[in-house]
């Protein structure tokens, strides 16, 4: 079981939460973090929240698209877009190359 000492000294249990705040826990300065955030995002309202989802979702796509285009740095704007694509299939646990072939053997039935 995991557990963190609060300000009082006193073990509080942590497992069961999402991993970045378990890791935010670990120290006092990312516990202050957390709380600050979610106060934040407590007080934004529901257009805000959208909106910034947006916005973290577009960053993390340039993430990855860098990521990708620093490993393959010879590869056309059509293969970063493929590769980019793949990845996100990935994290499904399919990609493209299955997609295709269940749709080609969906065609031959």
């Amino acid at each position: 079981m995991l557990f963190f000492l609060n300000s009082a000294g006193t073990p509080n249990r942590i497992l069961g939460t999402k991993l970045e705040d378990r890791i935010a826990m670990e120290t006092e300065a990312g516990r202050e973090s957390l709380r600050v955030w979610r106060d934040i995002w407590r007080n934004m309202t529901g257009e805000q929240r959208i909106a910034k989802a947006f916005q973290l979702t577009e960053e993390v796509r340039q993430v990855m698209r860098a990521g990708i285009r620093s490993r393959n740095p010879e590869a056309s704007e059509e293969h970063i877009q493929y590769l980019y694509v793949n990845q996100l299939l990935a994290a499904h646990g399919t990609s493209l190359e299955q997609i295709k072939h269940q749709q080609k053997e969906d065609r031959t039935r």
